[in-house]
């Protein structure tokens, strides 16, 4: 099952990680994180701008280091993207929150929060999740088209998370909000 857009596939394997529907990639890389492989590039780097920090000269510039330790891990980035979805395991998914959850964590555990690197701004993937029945929209939910909400058959709900009202969700685009109301999942 390819999902495309990067964030909203995040939020889907942590919802499967909450059924205990892991898949086997995936299932690896947290193994992998747990006995602390990926630190490892985390730690480099933070040892390049300490080290610079302290007067010590190397060739490796500390600022670059310092912008890498707070982004993602490319290695776990990539080896995540590449995790295949079952279609089985899509299909039992009838609720989903749409935030940056415990994956987008152990990929940039130095992150501010403020960046949007997982952010997702096109839900089009949404309608592989064909017995979908509740969403809740939360802080990574950025997509200003939500047209394909309206071509899911089970959605019942649509509510927003804490700190935005739903209908802020559909500044964008009133016609789906209202056409969804309409539905009654608004």
């Amino acid at each position: 099952m390819q999902i495309k857009n990067p964030g909203f596939k995040l939020v889907v394997l942590d919802h499967l990680i909450q059924l205990n529907l892991i898949p086997e990639g995936l299932s690896l890389i947290l193994k992998k994180q747990k006995e602390g492989y990926y630190d490892k590039y985390f730690q480099e780097l933070e040892n390049i701008w300490s080290n610079e920090s302290a007067g010590d000269e190397s060739e490796d510039d500390p600022d670059e280091a310092y912008e890498n330790w707070c982004g993602i891990h490319p290695e776990m980035e990539k080896e995540i993207f590449e995790t295949e979805i079952r279609e089985e395991d899509i299909l039992k998914i009838e609720k989903l929150w749409i935030v940056a959850g415990f994956l987008s964590g152990i990929l940039a555990p130095h992150c501010s929060g403020e960046e949007e690197w997982f952010a997702v701004d096109d839900i089009s993937d949404i309608l592989l999740l064909k017995n979908i029945k509740k969403i809740e929209f939360g802080s990574a939910l950025v997509a200003k088209d939500l047209s394909c909400l309206l071509k899911l058959e089970k959605l019942q709900e649509i509510k927003s998370g804490v700190g935005m009202e739903t209908i802020d969700y559909f500044k964008d685009d009133m016609q789906t909000y209202n056409s969804l109301k309409l539905k009654g999942c608004i």
